[in-house]
């Protein structure tokens, strides 16, 4: 796997809001490219978008530019990609995927693509699937779009994080996930592999199993697939270890009275690894919710807009938004 730049480093964190509101966010092998699992988005007919999903470009050797562009093969251009063009990009990179179908896109299973292209390293294509399920139906709700964890070079542990499986539509939703990785390594797993919704979900990283034990710096990717009776996710999962990445920060969540006042912001510290020695790194921040609409806010987002040591402030205006949970992500 490749070394990571000391300026390069991302974090997902999700938001979640509760009524009383509770809120709490085919690999094909190239030469040089590391396999991409295949994307499964899931939409409502008529309902809200999916949440983006964000994948990570990486090099199995020395970095290199590359071309990003996303095709649909069904039901029209419903899918993008941030970062597209003819060498837009340089590994590590990260892509953000995201779903916007025509509001009339009929209930059924849309394919596309998004292909990455190189001129002497390889291509690399990842199948993508959008499902509109009908609202009678069984259906999951807002996923996170990526779970993201970092580790110091050698550190100790990785801290789990958990999210809740919810049944959008009507009817019982039962669920099977599966795990996989990248580089084949047995360091990812779930608290189960199946259930019904609503169930909550634990995702672990066993850092003993990463390349290296934990020693060896570099982005490291996964997927958990989830899939249920005519509807399917997927979860991007990152493993960023370093000696100057991101801190890790895990979900946070909101809750309000139906109607009431909103909540009070919640201020999140973005840290590096490397503070102490003076190796900090420069971000980004950006919000996508999907259903309730734009119930979320950052402060300091805009491109490259701050260094780490950072204080972020998220915000909730949800104020007219029905008693329900609803999952954004930062």
């Amino acid at each position: 796997m490749p070394t990571q730049s000391a300026a390069f480093g991302k974090v997902a964190a999700m938001a979640i809001l509760t009524f009383v509101i509770a809120f709490f966010a085919l690999p094909l092998h190239a030469q040089n490219l590391e396999p991409i699992p295949a994307l499964a988005f899931t939409k409502p007919f008529g309902g809200a978008n999916p949440l983006p999903q964000i994948i990570t470009a990486i090099s199995s050797g020395t970095n290199f530019t590359f071309s990003a562009t996303a095709t649909t093969s069904t039901g029209g251009s419903w899918l993008t990609i941030a970062n597209s063009g003819t060498n837009c990009c340089t590994t590590p990179n990260v892509i953000t995927v995201t779903v916007k179908p025509d509001v009339s896109l009929a209930v059924g299973t849309y394919t596309g693509q998004i292909a990455f292209t190189t001129t002497s390293h390889g291509n690399l294509t990842v199948p993508v699937t959008l499902t509109i399920a009908a609202t009678n139906s069984a259906y999951f709700e807002n996923e996170p779009g990526q779970l993201s964890f970092t580790l110091l070079t050698g550190g100790t542990s990785i801290s789990p994080q958990t999210f809740e499986i919810a049944n959008g539509g009507t009817g019982t939703l039962n669920w099977t996930a599966t795990t996989s990785t990248a580089d084949g390594g047995g360091w990812l797993s779930l608290s189960s592999s199946s259930g019904a919704a609503p169930s909550n979900v634990t995702v672990s990283v066993a850092k003993g199993s990463l390349p290296g034990g934990g020693s060896t710096a570099g982005t490291f990717i996964g997927q958990i697939a989830f899939q249920t009776a005519g509807s399917s996710i997927t979860i991007p999962i990152s493993v960023t270890v370093g000696s100057a990445v991101f801190r890790q920060v895990n979900p946070i969540s909101f809750t309000m009275p139906f109607g009431g006042a909103n909540p009070l912001p919640q201020i999140l510290s973005l840290i590096s690894t490397g503070e102490s020695s003076g190796k900090n790194v420069t971000f980004d921040s950006i919000v996508a919710t999907g259903k309730g609409g734009a119930w979320l806010t950052v402060a300091n987002s805009g491109n490259g807009c701050c260094t780490t040591p950072e204080t972020i402030t998220a915000s909730v205006s949800a104020s007219s938004l029905a008693a329900g949970t609803y999952l954004g992500t930062l």
